[in-house]
């Protein structure tokens, strides 16, 4: 009988160890999936950051190619303006050399008597030109030292083309008028020689 109990005791004290490692064991897990779903989470926060480098790093490339684009779009824009001062003929020698071919052309098939009168007024026009030309009014100004930007050099060539071409079509009239002038004067030339040989074939009275 003290044996039987004896055995009793023992079996419950093992129980009792077996009742406490299994409760243990539970806290464990418990602690275990709390660790994993924190690092479950971390994984997920980490893989939305992730998503985000990655958006920024294409937006970043792509501002990156269009800085590129641009530069090289300024890039040519300021050669071409270069390019385009360096080419550029001033106003006053273009007006002299547009006369001179105009005056080459038309006075050779003018009476000699008109060219004097022809090449001083070549002379007072091209010099009332310019001397009425912004660009020489300009030059009298102090001169600033301040930057010139792209927009001020886009503003003075557009100011530039549009003198230009009221400068050549003041031009073209001045020419036209001198060609009318020209032919007024040959006929008056003209008509004057015609009276003068009919004078001298009159028969004289005897």
């Amino acid at each position: 009988m003290a044996n039987t109990q004896s055995k009793v005791d023992s079996l419950e004290e093992q129980n009792s160890k077996l009742v406490a490692e299994i409760t243990e064991l539970k806290r464990e897990k418990a602690e275990f999936v709390a660790k994993e779903s924190g690092f479950i989470a971390r994984i997920t926060e980490l893989e939305q950051t992730l998503k985000d480098y990655e958006a920024r790093f294409v937006n970043l490339e792509q501002k990156d190619n269009e800085k590129t684009i641009y530069m090289v779009k300024i890039d040519g824009e300021i050669k071409e303006i270069k390019q385009s001062s360096v080419n550029t003929t001033p106003i006053s020698e273009q007006i002299e050399n547009r006369l001179d071919i105009t005056d080459n052309t038309s006075n050779s098939d003018k009476p000699n008597n008109a060219l004097a009168s022809d090449n001083t007024l070549n002379s007072d026009v091209c010099q009332s030109r310019v001397s009425d030309s912004p660009l020489t009014q300009c030059s009298a100004l102090p001169i600033h030292t301040e930057p010139i930007t792209l927009e001020d050099k886009e503003i003075d060539k557009f100011l530039d083309s549009t003198y230009r071409e009221q400068v050549s079509k003041e031009i073209i009239q001045s020419i036209k008028e001198k060609k009318l002038r020209d032919e007024n004067l040959s006929s008056d030339n003209s008509h004057s020689v015609t009276a003068s040989s009919n004078l001298l074939e009159q028969p004289t009275l005897s």
